[in-house]
Formats: structure tokens, C-alpha cells, sequence
């Protein structure tokens, strides 16, 4: 029997606590406050742990932090607990090691406060353990999309003289700019629900976009889609909402914000719709097996909850080829392990610091998120430089003048 049980805790920092890095002023206001929902998942081997956190990043060690104390409290191995940032900027970035060397500077608390990292992730343990006793079975699982109107767009724009430009960000002023095509975004949201019978225990929403319409003057809040999720949970108080940012390394609202604080409503609004009619006719089909497909990026590993329903035919197919990417004729990654820390990686044509993967150039390397086929259309970058792949990190834009095609969607 599989079950099911859901938490939440409060993640707001303090005021005066760093956000985003310590790069913009910090905390002086709290305009709505932050939290991590989350899921445990039983019955396939050892739980599996899926959380959302209203910060901007957890990375490296503080990632790794979060991984091993919610695999204690929820009785499970770190490799199957995904930690998700959902990457607001007025919202803490954590990482342990980059505040330390800010120490021996003298900058302490520049970065975050690792104790208040601590604090925090106690407290979502505690709410973890807590929810155990409460699992429900399920038995069906449901999923469903809606297409969101007017809120991503790419950042890269080819202007109207044929130049291609990355000038278009989560905000922009320019009338000019705005008025340029979306670019490739992936519009869908999907929402993956868990039902005990015919009721509904939790629902997990993805979409691809920077959850950015303005920031940089401390005041902390969970933007748009903080305010679409809440606006659910209000709509369905017996079904959780979790929330997952999906790739949208490349994809911003900026063609639909111009950092007005009203876009913000605005902008919740139509994540909301789209949750709300993703939700509305969901295609449920009983629960037969739950596996977990992982691939190590140096030391992250990506975590993708396969959920099997009753169609022998496509899960007798899937298990004959359980890869990422199971299309026949599409070519694999063929990455090289980064090396421990202090070592260096080599490769024929290249060279890369501690905690990175490797690809040949043309090739396609990426990370699978939660929702897994939803959300892995990102571009994949033909140029020669090497892209960096840390723990908790997705990488920045690629360095290649704009050549760029649409990597496949995944099965």
C-alpha cells in the first residue's frame, strides 16, 4: 500500500537577514511570509521526500544539509529527498561554505546565517516527523495542465536589426523590449495530484518562470507565485499545494513586467488560473508502483518520482528502456564525474574546477525536477565553454551569442 502524508513550516527570515546573496538591502520588511511544503511519499522501498522552499537558493553544503536531516526525519537516504528553491529574489540564498570564507573576511552574516539555516531546517524536520502519523493511503494519482497566459517570455530577443540580445530580464522598462515575441517559453503548467479514492490528499504544481515582478528594498515576500499557491490552498484547504519552479533558468516575465509592484497581483492571477483549470479535470489513474530514477551531477543528484498507473503496455515499455531520456534516436549525455574537492577534472578538450560534469560539446546535459517530462525544455548551449553544474545551483545563461536549440522534451 502506498501513502502519503504533507507538512509545512514557516521559513521567513529575520529582519536584517541577508537576500540574494547580500547582492540588494536586507530584510526590513516582512510583506508576506515564506514557507516549505512538502511531501512524503511511502511505500516504494524508503519514503521519498519532495519539499518547496520559498528562498532563492539552497546550495552546496547547505543543500546537502537539508538533504540528510529530512532523510533522518522521514526515515530514508538523502538521494531520495529533492529540496527545490523556487528562487524569488527577495528571499535568502544559503550556502554554508560561501559564508565561512566571508567570515575569514571579516563579512559575517554578508551572505546568510547559518544558524538561522539551522533553526529553520529543525523546525521543518520536526513538522516532517509530525506529519508520519498522519499518512493516508494512495491509491490514484491525477495530472493535469492549463497553458498560462502572459507571464513567461525568454530572456534572449533577436531585435529587430537581427542582433540577438539576453537585455530582456524579470523586469523591464523598456516599451521596446516588451513589445518583442515571447521567445521560447514552455506556457503549460502541470499539476500532479494524489487521491485517496475519490478525495484528494495533495496537489504538486511546476511551472517554468523567475517568480520575480520587483525587488531590492528588503522586503521579503513569496511574489507571485507564493500569492497563486496560497490563493489555492484557500480554494481547497484539505489538499495541500506544493509549488516547484521548473527550468526557467532562460525564462522570465519581463515582457509582461515592468517592476510595477501592481503586476504582482496581476501576474499571481494568471499562475492561479492556470493552477486552478490544470486541477479542474485531472486524469487519475490507480497507483500499481512508485519508482525513483536518480543520475548523479557530480554531487547533486537529480530525482525524478516515476509514478506507474494501470497500463501494462506503456509501463512494460518503459521498464525495457528506464532512461532519462527514453526516445529511441536521441542521443544520451555522456557526462564524466567531477573529481573530490581539490582535485581536477580533465577532459580532451577541457578543463573544470571540483563539483562540475562534464559534456562533450553538442551534447545535452541537464537535470531532471520533480515533475520530470513537464519541465525539462530548456535550451541547450552549442559553444565551446564549459557550463557549471553545482548542488542546488542551476546554471546561469549560456556564453554562446545566442546559438542555441530547444532541447527535446523527455518522455
Amino acid at each position: 500500500m502506498f501513502k502519503l502524508s504533507h507538512f509545512s513550516a514557516d521559513v521567513t527570515p529575520p529582519l536584517g537577514h541577508g537576500l540574494l546573496a547580500g547582492v540588494i538591502a536586507p530584510a526590513a520588511e516582512i510583506v508576506d511570509p515564506l514557507f516549505a511544503h512538502g511531501i512524503v511519499l511511502f511505500g516504494a522501498d524508503q519514503p521519498v521526500v519532495i519539499v518547496g522552499v520559498d528562498w532563492c537558493e539552497i546550495r552546496n553544503d547547505a543543500h546537502e544539509r537539508w538533504r540528510v536531516v529530512l532523510a533522518e526525519a522521514a526515515g530514508t537516504v538523502p538521494e531520495r529527498v529533492l529540496v527545490s528553491s523556487l528562487h524569488q529574489h527577495d528571499t535568502p540564498v544559503m550556502d554554508l561554505e560561501a559564508q565561512r570564507l566571508l567570515d575569514e573576511q571579516g563579512l559575517k552574516g554578508l551572505f546568510c546565517d547559518p544558524e538561522f539555516n539551522e533553526r529553520t531546517l529543525s523546525r521543518i524536520a520536526e513538522a516532517l516527523r509530525g506529519s508520519l502519523s498522519s499518512a493516508r493511503p494512495v491509491t490514484h494519482i491525477g495530472s493535469g495542465q492549463a497553458r498560462v497566459e502572459s507571464v513567461a517570455s525568454n530572456r534572449r530577443i533577436e531585435t529587430p536589426g537581427g542582433r540577438v540580445s539576453f537585455d530582456r530580464s524579470a523586469i523591464v522598462r523598456e516599451a521596446e523590449l516588451r513589445a518583442l515575441p515571447e521567445g521560447l517559453v514552455d506556457p503549460w503548467l502541470k499539476t500532479l495530484s494524489f487521491w485517496d479514492g475519490d478525495e484528494p490528499l495533495a496537489a504538486l504544481s511546476c511551472f517554468a518562470v523567475h517568480p520575480i515582478t520587483f525587488y531590492g528594498q528588503g522586503q521579503v515576500s513569496s511574489d507571485y507565485v507564493g500569492l497563486a499557491r496560497a490563493r489555492r490552498q484557500q480554494d481547497l484547504p484539505g489538499v495541500h499545494q506544493v509549488y516547484l519552479t521548473g527550468c526557467a533558468g532562460d525564462v522570465v516575465a519581463g515582457k509582461y513586467n515592468d517592476g510595477d509592484p501592481a503586476n504582482r497581483p496581476l501576474l499571481a492571477e494568471r499562475v492561479y488560473t492556470a493552477m486552478r483549470e490544470a486541477w479542474e479535470k485531472p486524469q487519475k489513474r490507480p497507483v500499481e508502483q512508485i519508482n525513483v530514477l536518480q543520475r548523479t551531477l557530480g554531487p547533486a543528484a537529480a530525482i525524478l518520482v516515476w509514478l506507474h498507473a494501470a497500463r501494462p503496455a506503456e509501463r512494460a515499455a518503459r521498464s525495457r528502456a528506464p532512461e532519462l531520456n527514453p526516445r529511441p534516436g536521441r542521443h544520451r549525455p555522456e557526462l564524466v564525474e567531477a573529481p573530490q574537492r581539490g582535485q581536477t577534472a580533465r577532459h580532451p578538450r577541457r578543463r573544470l574546477r571540483s563539483g562540475a560534469a562534464v559534456a562533450p560539446a553538442g551534447r545535452d546535459l541537464r537535470a531532471v525536477s520533480a515533475l520530470g517530462a513537464a519541465d525539462a525544455a530548456r535550451p541547450v548551449c552549442d559553444c565551446r565553454r564549459l557550463r557549471r553544474l553545482r548542488a542546488g545551483v542551476r546554471p546561469n545563461a549560456p556564453s554562446c551569442g545566442g546559438r542555441i536549440r530547444p532541447a527535446p522534451p523527455l518522455d
